[in-house]
């Protein structure tokens, strides 16, 4: 049987304290800007999606 996503949350995030929760956020963060940097828009330009 797989464990979901939800499931680990609430088994395991949820019971975590804030400090750990928005470390634990930060690391995920940080993972996927390295490993999907070419994904991850670093112009200065504003588009006309973000001006709607």
């Amino acid at each position: 049987m797989s464990t979901t996503i939800q499931e680990i949350y609430i088994q395991v995030i949820r019971a975590l304290p804030p400090a750990e929760r928005l470390r634990l956020a930060t690391l995920i963060l940080n993972d996927l800007v390295q490993h999907n940097a070419d994904i991850v828009d670093q112009s200065d330009a504003w588009t006309e999606t973000n001006l709607i």
